[in-house]
């Protein structure tokens, strides 16, 4: 259980423990279009037992105190109302939009397109979507080598196997098995059929995105003539100067031209062989005793994207979770050859999304795909 869950079951002890009985009678009564006579009786009885009922039908939760303040002021307990909102409101008032609209760590990053990203004052990570509103994850891999993503949504797995190439982009719109595009949805305005299940607090608007490294070794044949060849390893942050050296060391010989794609000279202006567009199972031709050229090489630095929106965050921000609806055309195409990096640390980048409790949701248009429905896979045989 985390340390917010905890903090939340803290809290709402201290506020049982301050109701009488005929508190609990009075509450009890308010709720009875939740809950049943006959189990409102019984709970009554029991200090927190009611709130554990309201928190199992998803009524309250950590960031989810609003329903049970009206409900305190109803009986009037306007002290106890004032203690929730005084729990809750930091957790609605810190949010603060960034100066760009992503997330980023280890030459990796994440953006919601659709979305604006905040962040609050410890440094997590947010993003705002319209409830109704369609989104679509964009994911960089600005490194030397390629990645393997696996992609979570509200706590399920929905995609394993994505492979990003060096220096490449992904904009993942639907699942790899469910041609239906990601939807965003207030659990307060969440269809019936969307499989959002308001008990689901620690994971709902929750996406991670976990990033495993290639295998960081590349395998260059080298021709050098008459029909013989050098099969060598390299590193992916091997330069041009080093792999000279590496050619002149291997076959003591001080000058030697190393042509790519056949004709075009490596230089020696200390630049990763990836930049020249070489990768794992590449082939060079090596010359000897000729002088090296050298090629110009431009590149280009990713500016950060600054945010234009200047105003003031809202206070309220109510939790949402994600569905699947309406059809999707993205295709994905199958790579066999990527060979994870298990030695490598894998990188993990998370957020979660948040509604506006003032903002009027977009009307659900279509049946809704749940994940858990639409990412079913068969049991083992």
């Amino acid at each position: 259980m985390s340390k917010n869950a905890l903090k939340f079951r803290r809290f709402i002890l201290n506020i049982a423990k301050e109701l009488t009985s005929d508190d609990r009678a009075e509450l009890g009564y308010y709720l009875s279009d939740i809950i049943p006579p006959v189990k409102r009786e019984a709970l009554i009885k029991i200090p927190s037992a009611l709130f554990e009922e309201l928190e199992r039908r998803g009524r309250i939760g950590p960031g989810n105190l609003k329903f049970l303040q009206e409900s305190l002021e109803a009986i009037f307990r306007e002290d106890l109302a004032y203690e929730v909102q005084q729990f809750d409101c930091p957790r609605r008032s810190r949010l603060t939009p960034k100066s760009v609209h992503y997330i980023e760590n280890s030459g990796y990053r994440l953006h919601i397109n659709g979305g604006k990203h905040l962040v609050n004052d410890k440094g997590d990570d947010y993003v705002h979507l319209r409830s109704g509103k369609s989104y679509e994850l964009v994911i960089n891999n600005f490194n030397s080598h390629r990645c393997k993503c696996e992609v979570k949504i509200d706590g399920h797995v929905i995609s394993s196997q994505l492979i990003i190439k060096a220096g490449g982009m992904l904009t993942l719109e639907r699942p790899r098995q469910t041609a239906s595009h990601f939807k965003f949805f207030a659990v307060r305005d969440a269809p019936l059929d969307s499989g959002i299940d308001e008990r689901n607090t620690e994971q709902n608007g929750c996406i991670q995105v976990i990033f495993t490294p290639e295998v960081a070794v590349m395998i260059i044949t080298c021709d050098i003539g008459e029909g013989k060849i050098y099969i060598t390893r390299c590193s992916l942050n091997m330069t041009d100067v080093e792999f000279h050296r590496k050619v002149s060391l291997k076959f003591s010989c001080d000058s030697a031209t190393v042509l790519i794609d056949g004709y075009r000279p490596l230089g020696k202006r200390n630049i990763k062989l990836v930049d020249y567009g070489i990768k794992n199972g590449s082939r060079v031709i090596i010359n000897f005793g000729l002088v090296g050229g050298g090629i110009s090489q431009s590149s280009s630095t990713p500016t950060a994207e600054r945010s234009e929106n200047n105003a003031p965050a809202p206070l309220e921000w109510i939790p949402g979770a994600s569905t699947m609806q309406g059809q999707s055309e993205q295709t994905f195409r199958s790579i066999s050859d990527f060979v994870p990096n298990n030695k490598t640390r894998k990188v993990a980048l998370r957020l979660r999304l948040v509604a506006r409790a003032d903002e009027i949701p977009i009307p659900s248009n279509g049946e809704c795909i749940p994940f858990i429905l639409g990412n079913r896979h068969p049991p083992p045989v």
